[in-house]
């Protein structure tokens, strides 16, 4: 009997820590699709929406005030809660952007990108 409540006791502890370890990251499943984000910076409304692909690319588009404004793309990878976009090409690993998710969201300073 008291062999049977150690393992028992064991298995719920296990079970914890696993859950606490797969909770602890994202997925490539949770960040590839479409996001969208919108802010206003000196009086411009900017719109943003990132491509994450499941191939370990990605694509960025902005528009200004509704024009095109600027394009972007590269390779992503995933650090703990953190998504990192490589501009250009992921082998190189030169500059990046740093993004959070949160929440369902993934967040890049001020801004907030939602999954559409």
């Amino acid at each position: 009997m008291k062999n049977s409540v150690k393992i028992i006791s064991l298995v719920i502890v296990m079970s914890i820590i696993a859950t606490m370890l797969l909770s602890c990251g994202v997925s490539g499943e949770d960040i590839v699709g479409t996001w969208k984000g919108t802010w206003t910076y000196n009086g411009a409304t900017y719109e943003n929406t990132i491509h994450i692909y499941n191939d370990g690319t990605y694509s960025s588009t902005t528009y200004k005030n509704g024009l095109w404004n600027d394009y972007e793309s590269g390779g992503w990878e995933i650090d703990g809660k953190e998504v990192r976009l490589y501009e250009g090409s992921i082998t190189y690993k030169g500059s990046y952007k740093v993004y959070k998710y949160k929440n369902g969201n993934l967040i890049n300073g001020n801004h907030t990108f939602k999954k559409s």
